[in-house]
């Protein structure tokens, strides 16, 4: 009995579906018909077909930015190209100075040594001379970078003393040295031969 019952339940399930499909296509209207499709098959087409073109809209779309970025950064590049080659000759220019300014700072570095020397020199010089009292007179002076050959006369011989403890005194010189003296029988002038080195 209960396999019976399940076959005429089966049997009226399908006669009933079955029948609502008829009655689906027969009788129905066209609106309900669109509303009973469209969740199931039109709304999942409609999605599909909008997401297929908006995806190819959107590649356009960034395609056509791409090709305007292009264009902007071509034209840039054309600009700094330009700019560049305007400047391209400069660098051998560039370097002839350059080789100017290096010749020019040697002989400024030249002159400056050559001045400080002078300046030592002359103020050596100045020194000597205030370290010569009043009859005292220098008749030769050679200078070899710091080295000091002096020759010198005199009435008084004493006085050359007092001209190397001046010498010794300025702080220009050191090392000062008599290296000899004599006496001239006509003029009664003594002659002195010094030497000395600058601090």
């Amino acid at each position: 009995m209960i396999k019976i019952n399940l076959a005429l339940k089966k049997q009226a399930t399908y006669a009933e579906s079955a029948s609502a499909g008829k009655s689906m296509l027969s009788g129905a209207s066209s609106s309900e018909l669109l509303t009973s499709l469209f969740p199931r098959v039109l709304l999942p087409v409609l999605l599909a077909l909008g997401a297929n073109f908006g995806f190819d809209y959107y590649v356009e779309f960034k395609n056509e930015e791409l090709n305007k970025e292009t264009v902007v950064l071509e034209s840039e590049k054309n600009k700094i190209s330009a700019e560049l080659s305007r400047f391209s000759g400069f660098e051998a220019k560039k370097a002839e100075l350059v080789g100017m300014m290096n010749f020019f700072s040697a002989k400024v570095s030249a002159f400056d040594d050559l001045l400080k020397g002078k300046d030592a020199t002359l103020k050596s010089l100045v020194a000597l001379a205030r370290s010569c009292p009043k009859d005292v007179w220098l008749t030769k002076v050679n200078i070899k970078d710091v080295d000091y050959e002096i020759s010198g006369k005199s009435f008084d011989i004493g006085l050359v003393s007092e001209v190397m403890e001046k010498m010794t005194t300025s702080q220009i010189f050191k090392d000062v040295v008599l290296k000899g003296t004599s006496i001239e029988q006509n003029s009664q002038q003594a002659a002195f031969d010094l030497t000395a080195r600058r601090n």
